[in-house]
């Protein structure tokens, strides 16, 4: 796939094989989704036209983030044009239906997360798949900030950061919480997406940050 993507992000070259990649994609998108596939066929007439426009308006798309694609391998490449081919067709969606929201801008504040602390554990396929793609872009954060927002979020437990002041504390928890919004609205996650991204980062990261410093003090 990667060598797909660079003949045509860099030379301008379809392959036929990167063009049944990208349509096996969409299909797998509204597979994925079932209420998906009664819109497009609203949309576009019928399912076979509306994975061909599709797959045309993505290779657009991929030209517009051709240097992310580059800088990125193996299964990050999967798991990013899943959440790209994702978000395009709620757009595409969203564009046919003004009035209607597909997805709702969270704050992240305390009530927000505490849903996704009591959520339930059973997710679909493409939950996790989403959510494990979504835990590498949550990577780019200093994590001792992006822990300390989740558990003094969800648990109200200050597991670094004792010796800082109030109003340093704050700032981290208002800059995280923001930055975090605007990743979760960029990539489209729904609620599920997002929580199991939550347990799945704070079980990787957090929990040996928290050992750490709890194995410090």
């Amino acid at each position: 796939m990667k060598k797909l993507l660079i003949s045509y992000l860099v030379e301008n070259i379809v392959a036929e094989q990167l063009v049944l990649e990208i349509k096996n994609k969409i299909y797998k998108v509204i597979n994925f989704n079932p209420g998906y596939k009664e819109e497009l066929i609203g949309i576009f007439g019928n399912i076979s036209s509306a994975v061909d426009e599709l797959t045309n308006e993505i290779f657009i798309k991929l030209k517009e983030k051709k240097d992310i694609l580059l800088n990125k391998t193996g299964d990050k490449i999967d798991g990013y044009l899943y959440i790209l081919i994702k978000n395009h067709i709620i757009d595409t969606m969203r564009r046919s239906h003004n009035n209607e929201s597909l997805d709702q801008e969270n704050d992240f504040g305390k009530e927000e997360i505490e849903y996704f602390k009591h959520t339930e554990e059973h997710y679909k396929p493409e939950w996790e798949f989403v959510a494990e793609a979504f835990v590498e872009e949550m990577k780019k954060f200093k994590p001792e900030n992006l822990c300390y927002f989740l558990f003094k979020m969800m648990y109200s437990e200050e597991i670094i950061f004792k010796g800082k002041s109030k109003d340093a504390k704050y700032k981290i928890v208002q800059r995280t919480k923001e930055k975090l919004r605007n990743l979760v609205k960029e990539n489209g996650l729904n609620d599920k997406e997002f929580s199991l991204a939550i347990r799945i980062y704070m079980s990787e990261i957090c929990e040996k940050i928290r050992k750490l410093y709890s194995k410090d003090n």
